[in-house]
């Protein structure tokens, strides 16, 4: 996905970056230093949201962000 090649080509540049994914199919698409995880969504929902704050908790991170190409309500 063009978007999730544009927020590499950033990230990669301000650290070590990995890729999660669970059994089940559920991904994080970046983690930036063991420490902070970046979901690419076109367009994100609450459920988005709620999913990847799951995972981090389990994953003793320490914050999240959603990135969007449109403006949504969605807090993060």
């Amino acid at each position: 996905m063009l978007s999730e090649n544009s927020v590499f080509q950033n990230l990669r540049l301000k650290g070590e970056l990995n890729y999660y994914q669970r059994k089940s199919g559920t991904e994080i698409d970046f983690i930036l230093d063991k420490k902070e995880a970046y979901e690419v969504k076109w367009n994100p929902y609450e459920s988005d949201v709620r999913k990847l704050k799951a995972m981090i908790d389990e994953l003793n991170l320490e914050r999240f962000t959603v990135v969007s190409k449109n403006y949504c309500e969605v807090e993060k």
